[in-house]
């Protein structure tokens, strides 16, 4: 393609840059039909451009099909890929209740650790439970203790809790929630 972005065809001209054609006025309504042609002809040749362009073989069987899909991937919002797919990532009561429970069974395996270091232990324990997408190795302690705070406070499972140490005690309650949630 010469570098001023101009092709030809045949008679016709194309600037890449003022994608219309430069056709003369047609006199008659043969030189229209004629216009038409070389239009349409034209047309097809950059299709097969763009099938090129596009790493398509032009003589497979659905070239059309994988076209129109390159083309709508390239200029239609809801099709191209972003670096976040999916829903975002939400912290619901259940994550809250499995932090407590790898908590309590921290805490269980370590009598003797302080409070903070059982939050500094816990990204890199929960990376074997349902909490691994939710916390990663490199979050920050003080962000699961005010996690796990705000759980304790949540009037649904200080209710729960309630009603749960009516019947158990609060080892049982405890142990009955690792079971729950800590299998794998």
């Amino acid at each position: 393609m010469p570098k001023d972005g101009i092709k030809k065809l045949g008679n016709l001209k194309f600037d890449r840059k003022n994608p219309k054609l430069n056709l003369p006025a047609p006199r008659d309504e043969e030189e229209k039909i004629e216009n038409r042609s070389w239009e349409l002809d034209f047309k097809i040749y950059t299709l097969f451009d763009l099938m090129v362009h596009f790493g398509i073989d032009p003589k497979a069987e659905n070239a059309w099909v994988l076209l129109a899909f390159h083309l709508a991937e390239h200029y239609v919002p809801a099709m191209q890929a972003s670096g976040k797919v999916g829903q975002p990532r939400k912290w619901d009561r259940t994550a809250g209740l499995t932090l407590y429970a790898l908590f309590k069974s921290l805490q269980h395996a370590h009598p003797n650790l302080k409070r903070q270091a059982i939050f500094e232990m816990l990204p890199n324990a929960a990376q074997k439970t349902s909490l691994r997408h939710l916390l990663k190795p490199h979050i920050k302690p003080i962000t699961l203790e005010a996690r796990y705070d705000k759980l304790n406070q949540d009037k649904y499972f200080m209710a729960f809790k309630a009603q749960a140490l009516k019947e158990f005690s609060e080892e049982e309650f405890n142990e009955v929630l690792i079971r729950l949630y800590l299998k794998n």
